[in-house]
């Protein structure tokens, strides 16, 4: 995953998260997120291992009489930040794939002038 400028190294996150977590509250996304300075999305959208995260341990910390309701809430949670990484790699690959065609674009034009040049055509310009 590629870092963007202004977000937080991966490193940051733990270091925050373990400083949260040694205060002995239950940590949430949200409030993971207020502390590093950025907008819940955002930080679900650029660390969704670190969401991934708090997903499974929010479970464990509510006991087990909590926990049977939650199955399904738990799956849910685990297929929505394995779609928003997708997601993401697939952004990341339109971009890719959107430069290249650019760049082939503006190849082919400077292909195009260079053989018209060669078999010296003529272009005549519209009325």
């Amino acid at each position: 995953m590629t870092h963007h400028a202004g977000l937080p190294t991966p490193d940051d996150v733990q270091a925050a998260l373990s400083a949260m977590a040694r205060d002995g509250n239950q940590v949430s996304v949200l409030a993971l997120a207020q502390r590093l300075g950025l907008a819940n999305t955002t930080f679900r959208r650029n660390f969704p291992n670190v969401v991934a995260q708090l997903a499974q341990q929010a479970p464990a910390a509510a006991g087990p009489s909590d926990r049977t309701g939650h199955e399904g809430a738990r799956n849910l949670a685990h297929a929505n930040a394995v779609l928003r990484t997708q997601n993401h790699d697939l952004r990341r690959q339109l971009n890719l794939a959107c430069a290249q065609i650019q760049r082939l674009a503006l190849e082919n034009d400077q292909l195009r002038e260079l053989a018209h040049a060669t078999a010296r055509v003529t272009t005549l310009e519209h009325r």
